[in-house]
């Protein structure tokens, strides 16, 4: 299991036309939240995956180094959660199109197997405006403009009220092949985030064309749920609770190490000691059976120690023992992993 997971995060974001050092460009910002599921601080590195059409140089994530504005370094409290906000600038020659992109955080001390991936992302670049002709004075085509507009009102009015909507039908694809048939049509899409449904993440769930007949938008199954925070199981009364297991108590004269037992008290001959918090027993002889060294002046030896029997924790009939703790049960076609329904791989 990875040490992170994503939340929070929007499947789309819309851009503005703004100004940036005095050009125009096409900006937006996504906002989505990482989180740390392990009990201990962890290094990583967010960085901006786009596709092949977008550019790298196009993203910022809050915080990184001007340098390298599409990575940042940060470091997780245990258990803890990060807001995470990257801004997009599209240059005014950018083509118009639709594109997507992750983020993804990766663990400094194990980058290509301890990572995890946001959602894509997808965003639509307007086309720019046409720079406007100069004006010139030729044959009065005003006059020609305005007969053709009433031919427009009347003759056509009919076909604009009762026009179809586009004929591209993406409901069940995955949402980057149905934002890119639907660009190659000419349409500039949308995507919203909808409830998992048990299909495959990112499957279109819905299509809503819109009456301009210009833009679509998508809802997608995100392919996950939360289905709650978790407790802690319960065990027997003569056992002990740890990392969701019910132990057995040691004996008499045992200690208990952990998920073991080790003799308690030293043999005749020998001290004891807290040395290590290792129980350890000083004397002039290694003691048979145990696991001894030599060190200045004395021999220390440490007891052998044996596996205690243990069983799962016990759960509610409704919730299913996840690791060390409790969670409702899934849906039929999920899967747990903390408190994350994933959809099962199909």
């Amino acid at each position: 299991m990875g040490s992170f997971e994503f939340a929070d995060c929007p499947t789309s974001v819309p851009l503005a036309a703004t100004t940036r050092d005095g050009s125009p460009v096409q900006s937006g910002t996504l906002s989505l939240t990482v989180r740390n599921k392990r009990d201990r601080s962890l290094d990583a590195r967010l960085s901006v995956r786009p596709d092949a059409g977008a550019k790298a140089g196009w993203f910022a994530i809050d915080g990184a180094a001007t340098t390298v504005p599409n990575e940042r370094n940060v470091t997780l409290a245990p258990n803890a959660t990060l807001t995470i906000k990257v801004a997009i600038s599209v240059p005014p020659d950018a083509a118009p199109g639709n594109h997507v992109f992750l983020i993804r955080i990766a663990a400094e001390d194990n980058p290509d197997d301890d990572f995890a991936d946001s959602p894509s992302v997808a965003f639509a670049i307007a086309p720019s405006a046409p720079p406007a002709k100069a004006h010139e004075q030729r044959f009065p085509w005003w006059a020609v403009t305005v007969a053709a507009a009433l031919v427009i009102v009347f003759g056509g009015g009919t076909w604009w009220a009762t026009r179809s909507r586009p004929a591209v039908n993406v409901v069940g694809e995955l949402a980057a092949t149905a934002t890119q048939r639907l660009a190659n049509a000419g349409f500039l899409v949308d995507q919203v985030e909808g409830e998992a449904t048990g299909r495959p993440q990112t499957t279109v769930i819905k299509q809503d064309n819109n009456p301009d007949g210009k833009h679509v938008t998508l809802t997608i199954d995100p392919g996950h749920y939360e289905r709650g925070a978790g407790v802690q199981p319960t065990c027997p009364t003569d056992t002990e609770l740890l990392n969701g297991r019910c132990y057995s108590q040691c004996g008499p004269g045992n200690r208990t190490v952990g998920p073991n037992c080790a003799l308690l008290g030293c043999p005749a001959g020998t001290y004891g000691t807290s040395y290590g918090n290792t129980g350890a027993c000083l004397g002039s002889d290694p003691i048979p059976g145990w696991q001894c060294e030599t060190i200045p002046h004395f021999i220390r030896c440490t007891p052998p120690q044996t596996a205690r029997p243990s069983t799962a924790g016990d759960c509610a009939n409704s919730m299913e023992l996840n690791g060390a703790l409790c969670y409702p049960k899934c849906r039929a076609g999920f899967t747990g992993s903390g408190s994350t329904c994933t959809v099962a791989s199909q």
